[in-house]
This record gives C-alpha cells, structure tokens and sequence, in this order.
C-alpha cells in the first residue's frame, strides 16, 4: 500500500458525512375504546441514517398531545439505519417502541437516552449485528426488549446494563455462537429468555446465575453438545426448558438437578442413545417430557419412577420406542411400563465395533455404560477382524458411552493403545495412576465431561504421553504433583475450566511442553513463578479470563514464545519489561482489554513480530512512534476500536501507517 493511497483514505475517513433533513408524518390514533393507548403511526418515504435531522409532524386526535403518545408504530415504508433520538424527545411518555422490519442497523448507547417510561421496545426483522454495551442503560423502567430475526453475532457484557425490570427478552433467531458469564447479570427480574435459532456453542458455566427468577428458558435449534453442571444452579424457579434440536450425543448428567419446579422438558431431535434415571432423578415436578426423534435405543426401567406428576411423555421415532402417552399421572406409569419394555431389555450393553482408521491404526469404537455405583462386572464384547486380536488395538474411542468411571479393564484388554479418547462421556472422578498400564499411550482426550479435580498423582509414574486434552471440563484445582510422570508431554489444553490461578506447581516437570492453552477460565492474575518451568513453550493462550495484573517477569523464561493470545481479559497496564525475554515472539493478541496507552518499545527485543492486534481497548496515546521502524517484520497492526481510533485501521503495514495525533 502507498503512502499516498494510506493519506487518501486516512482524509476520508475523518471526513464529515453530510446530514440531511427526513421527514415523519404521524397518524394519531386514539385506541383507548379498544384497551388499547394513543399511539403515532409514524410513516416516511426516507431512510434516516446518523447525523440526519428527522422532521416529525401530524395533527393529534381532540385535546391530545405529544405527552399522551404512549406507542410508537412505524409503517412498513418507514426505513432506520439509526434510531433517531427525535423520536423520543418529542414523545417523552412512550411505553412502546415497537420498530420492526424498519432496516436498523446500529444502536448505540445514545439509542434510547429519553427512554424513562419505555415498558417494551421490539425491534424483531431488522440488520442489528451488535449489541454494544450500555445500549438500554437509560431504560430503567423496561419489562420487555424483542430482538429476534435480526443478525446479531455480538452481545456486548455490559449490553443489559440498567434492566433490572426486565421480564422477558427474546434473541431468538440471530447469529449468536456463545453466552459469556456476565451477559444476563443485571437482569434480576427475568421471567422469559427466549435463544432458539441461534448457533449457540458454548454456555459458560456463571451465565444463569443471576436469574433466580427465570420461569421459562428456550434453548432449541442451536449447536449446544455440552452444558456445565453448575449452569442451572440458581434457576430454582425455572417450570420450562427447551433443549430441543441441538447436538447432545449423549444426553450428559448433572445440569438438570437444580430444577426441581421444571415443568416442561424438551430434548428432542438429539442424539441421546440412552436415558439414565439418575440424570433426570430431581424432576418430580416434571409433567411433559418430550425426547421425539433422539436416537433412543435404551432406557434405565425407573427413569419415570419419581416423575409422579406426569401427564405427557413423548418418545414417538426412536430406536426402541415409537409412543406417545398422554394420561393421567395414576395411568401413564402403567402404560409406560407395557410400551417402554424393549428400551428397558436394551439398557446394560458393553460392544466394540472394530475397524481401522484413516492412519490406519487399528481401532475399537466402544458403547458401553460403567457408572459410579455399578456393581456388575464390566465386560466388552465384540468380534475382531481376521488375524487381530485385543493386543493390536492401537485406538478406542467411544460412541453413545456413558463412563463416569475409567474402566481398568479397558488397560488391561487394550495394553498396547497409543490414543485414548473418551470425550464426553460423562467422567465424574479420577483415579491415582489409573493409565500407568498403557505403557505405549501418546494422546488421551477428556474433553467435555464433569472432572473438578486433578488428584495429586494422577500421572506420578512415567507415561509416555505426547498430548493431555482436558478443554470444557468444571476443573478447579490441579495436584502439584498431577502431571509429573508426564515428562514428555508437549501439547497440554485446559481451555474453558474454572482455574482462578495458573496452576503452575504442577507445571515444574513439563519442560518439553510447546503448547498451554488456558483460554476461558477465571484467571485474575500473573505472577513471576507461573511458566518459569516451560523453557520450551512456543505457545501461550489466555484469552477470556479475568486478568487485570501481570507481573514483570510472567514472561521471563519463556525465550521461545511463538505465540501469546491474550484477548478479552481486563488488562489496564503491561508492565515495560513484559515481553524483553520473549525473543523469537511473533504473534501477539491484545484485543478486547482496557489498555489506556500504548508504546511499541514492549517489543523491543521482539524483532520477529509479525502481528499485533491492540483493537477493542481504551488507548489514548501510543508513545515512542518512531520505535514501530525497529519493528521490520510487523506485517499487520490492529488498532480500531479505541478511544483515539474509532475507525478501522486494520491491517495496515507499518512502515505506511499514519497515526492521527491524540
């Protein structure tokens, strides 16, 4: 990009956008005969965009005013890139925004500033992406916000600031992929949230604990394959849940013991295989359970045993069951027991299904069930193919499994397997060197089940494992001496747990380790001792903690950092001498902090940086300009979002790049 071209485009984008004069006419309706308010039926041949004037004018109905308009109602004509502030202004006891399919784009915390007696704002059918924060913080007095049928990707944190009175709020139907922990915190008085047709993913484990009063939750048609345990644990009020349509394989145990008052619960169209009565034990409340279309082929004779209240059960299109009940609470256990007979006889069931894989390795793919109280002896059938036998399996992972406990008669059959994974499966509890017997084991992935603890010891003999994978498990503490047989380990993810600290004790004997990822948890804070063992990692990633201090020398003996992420976290401050032993740095994330400065001399010895994404802080200044000129590799450099740098400067190179003054 030449220099001239980068001015060009620099002189635009501070360039004054030219404002113009749009035109409402209100027709005033007096619909108070109807139990219906006075109301402007506002209409308009143009499109309002920010920084347009907006001109409104109708004649009112008898001795009516601008102070009796109570609704606001656009014809569908009517088009709103921005919400014009006029609006407001003019009709100050509004308690209904209702704005739909009107083309809005953009609100911003300026939105609804003269909102004091607004009750409901619905802005369903527009092109909203983001929610930024503070956008209703003047709405104190709302009961009711409909955003659904738009594109919203982004919830800011703080975008329901201010809505303690909120009751219901619907987000149905956008592009959201994952609700943070402190998205829903101010809203007390909930009753009603309404997330189906989103592409919800992850639901961090806090996200409900402030919606104590939350009656009715709609989950359906999202991506959801694993809830936190804790999730519910405030939610005691809630009769309706909605998980329909989504991607459990298997149905997962836990989440659902808070909700004693549930009502309602919908699982349908999932993969859940088979039903387990201790998973849905607390329910006694419950009067439908509708789990259509779910791939049921077993399930345990007294799920339904405590569900005294039931009227509806819905098990219509699965494997073993094709009924649907609808009785009396006293009949519905009598037909349950004669429909329900084949799921019963199908429940205990241990199989490999033998194969090889596209390495080529041969595999197991293990059903089984093994729970914490059984008492039964575990045994896995299956038939292997010409020529092998148990000795040559060299993978097992697992299908429509539940395994609370690892089996040590899969060591014992399997000694020779190189890759375990048992993700998903429900694993409750760890047990002291329970895989010292797999003496040839590299990979072992326990991602997405309910371990809390990493007992001391767990790996205290040698393992040859290369790669330790335990992402979305509800791990708060870690053993000191936890990892210390894993002297080869070089690949270690505890992404999306609920660490408060770097665990760095049991870190001591991991110097061969290239990659920690550490993503999503609760990290405060970063201190000298937390990676001074990893002399070898290449990369670092912390992002979406809570870290708001680093120390000097966090970073000291990490000479090999490739990498660090550390975005969306509450960095104010980095301290000068952060990055001055990280050498061979090339790739550095910074966005989404509360950076207020900024000086390129944190990269003074980094001469291999290539990116540096500073976008999404609070930046006012960067200092020692002249010092990016050291910085020769630097290929891209993002700074928009800042408070000195509202405009996107993505993507720049430096040597080009024109700074405004701040």
């Amino acid at each position: 990009m030449k220099f001239e071209e980068i001015f060009i485009f620099l002189i635009s984008l501070f360039s004054v956008t030219c404002t113009k004069e749009v035109t409402l006419d209100c027709i005033f309706l007096d619909l108070s005969q109807h139990d219906g308010e006075y109301e402007c039926y506002g209409a308009s041949n143009g499109i309002f965009r920010e920084g347009d004037s907006l001109i409104i004018t109708g004649a009112h109905v008898g001795s009516y005013s601008d102070e009796d308009v109570q609704i606001f109602v656009p014809r569908s004509n009517l088009r709103f890139e921005d919400i014009p502030g006029e609006i407001q202004k003019k009709f100050q006891n509004l308690n209904q925004f209702d704005v739909n399919e009107c083309d809005v784009k953009n609100i911003t915390n300026n939105s609804f500033k003269k909102c004091n007696n607004l009750r409901r704002i619905f802005l369903h059918k527009n092109k909203l992406e983001e929610i930024p924060a503070n956008s209703f913080v003047y709405c104190k007095m709302l009961t009711r916000l409909d955003l659904d049928d738009n594109a919203i990707s982004k919830v800011n944190d703080e975008a329901f600031s201010g809505l303690e009175s909120l009751q219901e709020l619907d987000l149905s139907n956008n592009k959201i992929s994952g609700i943070t922990r402190n998205i829903f915190k101010p809203l007390e008085s909930l009753t009603k949230l309404k997330l189906s047709g989103n592409a919800i993913r992850i639901i961090q484990s806090e996200a409900f604990r402030s919606l104590q009063s939350l009656k009715e939750l709609i989950l359906s048609n999202n991506k959801i394959s694993f809830l936190n345990q804790d999730l519910f644990i405030s939610c005691h009020a809630l009769e309706v849940l909605m998980l329909n349509n989504n991607q459990f394989s298997p149905f997962q145990s836990g989440f659902l013991e808070p909700l004693k008052n549930l009502r309602t619960l919908d699982i349908s169209f999932n993969r859940l295989n088979r039903l387990i009565s201790k998973d849905f034990g607390t329910l006694t409340s419950l009067t439908q359970f509708k789990a259509r279309d779910a791939s049921i082929d077993a399930i345990e004779i007294d799920l339904f045993s405590e569900m005294l209240n039931l009227t509806q059960v819905d098990l219509r299109n699965n494997i073993c069951s094709d009924a649907i009940i609808q009785e009396n609470s006293n009949e519905l256990m009598d037909k349950l027991n004669i429909d329900l007979q084949k799921c019963f006889s199908n429940f205990e069931n241990s199989f490999c299904e033998y194969f090889y894989d596209n390495e080529n390795l041969y595999s197991c793919k293990l059903s089984a069930i093994f729970l914490e109280d059984q008492q039964n002896e575990f045994a896995i059938s299956g038939s292997h193919f010409n020529g092998d036998n148990d000795e040559n399996v060299m993978k097992i992972q697992t299908s429509n499994s539940r395994l609370e406990l690892f089996p040590a008669v899969i060591s014992r059959k399997f000694p020779n397997i190189k890759k375990l994974n048992l993700r998903n499966v429900q694993l409750h509890r760890l047990v002291q060197n329970e895989f010292e017997n797999l003496k040839y084991l590299t990979t072992l992935d326990l991602r997405l089940n309910h371990i809390s603890n990493i007992i001391d010891d767990w790996f205290q003999n040698y393992v040859p494992l290369k790669q330790l994978i335990l992402i979305r498990n509800e791990i708060e503490e870690i053993g000191e001496n936890s990892f210390s047989g894993l002297v080869d380990l070089n690949f270690l993810d505890l992404s999306f747990n609920k660490l408060i600290s770097v665990p760095y004790q049991a870190f001591k004997n991991l110097s061969n380790l290239r990659s920690l990822y550490l993503n999503g948890n609760f990290i405060t804070a970063l201190t000298d001792e937390n990676f001074e063992s990893l002399i070898k990692l290449r990369i670092l990633r912390l992002a979406g903690n809570e870290i708001e201090t680093i120390t000097e020398k966090s970073f000291q003996n990490l000479q090999n950092l490739r990498e660090i992420q550390m975005q969306d976290n509450k960095i104010s401050n980095l301290p000068i001498e952060l990055f001055s032993f990280c050498v061979k740095l090339e790739y550095v994330n910074l966005e989404h902090n509360q950076l207020t400065h900024f000086t390129p001399k944190y990269f003074t010895n980094s001469l291999n940086l290539n990116y540096l994404d500073l976008s999404s802080n609070k930046i006012q200044i960067i200092r020692d300009r002249e010092e990016f000129m050291k910085l020769k590799q630097l290929s891209s450099l993002f700074l928009s979002n800042n408070e000195c740098f509202d405009e996107n400067y993505d993507d720049f190179y430096y040597q080009d790049l024109m700074l405004p003054e701040c």
